[in-house]
């Protein structure tokens, strides 16, 4: 390249530089990191799975639940064996307290869920429930199946990327059943409020 008498390049061969770093940028820029804080400007998933749990595992049970969601909507099932937890205080109509009644193997259902907001969701299920019930004092037990439908207010709030934690309130109904445990007539509550709180991962 020839200079001028001051020593200096000619000005096209400055604007030919120029441009070449400019392309040079502009191929280099995708690899580089983008600082901390720095949101990526292309558009997120609108499809994600999500698998969460109750703590059911420390008292004996086990539960599972995997969903799909897409945008606002997400479908849901489950599992649940809710171990030694009572789920007896929660009945609103009726409460037998000689008695503790528990999810028990085999309770299974199907949740569909409506994203209010980035947290606030609403949902709808429909469930297949086996129940253990207990009589306190001879620690005698039966069981009987319920179809329970119901609604439900939750929140969903990420403590640390893909990991959640999802407190909910749901009311179940039922038809009104009874049954007979060492001698003692339970009656089961038609109607209950169930809170719960899950851990997921969004995958």
């Amino acid at each position: 390249m020839r200079l001028d008498r001051a020593g200096r390049a000619p000005a096209g061969a400055t604007t030919m530089r120029n441009r070449a770093l400019l392309l040079a940028f502009a191929l280099l820029a995708p690899f580089v990191a983008r600082p901390e804080g720095v949101q990526d400007p292309q558009p997120q998933r609108r499809l994600h799975v999500e698998i969460e749990s109750q703590p059911c595992w420390f008292f004996g049970g086990y539960h599972l639940a995997a969903g799909v969601r897409f945008e606002r909507l997400r479908l849901r099932a489950q599992v649940i064996d809710s171990g030694s937890i009572d789920f007896e205080p929660f009945g609103l109509d009726n409460q037998e307290r000689r008695f503790r009644r528990s999810f028990d193997d085999g309770s299974f259902g199907l949740f569909a869920d409506w994203f209010l907001s980035d947290h606030w969701y609403v949902d709808a299920f429909l469930a297949s429930d086996r129940w253990r019930i207990e009589e306190k004092t001879s620690s005698s037990t039966s069981h009987l199946r319920t179809l329970d439908v119901g609604l439900g207010v939750g929140f969903q709030y990420f403590v640390y990327r893909i990991i959640y934690v999802q407190p909910a309130l749901h009311a179940l109904f039922r038809e009104r059943q009874s049954l007979e445990v060492a001698g003692e007539r339970y009656r089961f509550p038609g109607v209950e409020l169930n809170p719960s709180i899950r851990l997921g991962v969004r995958l």
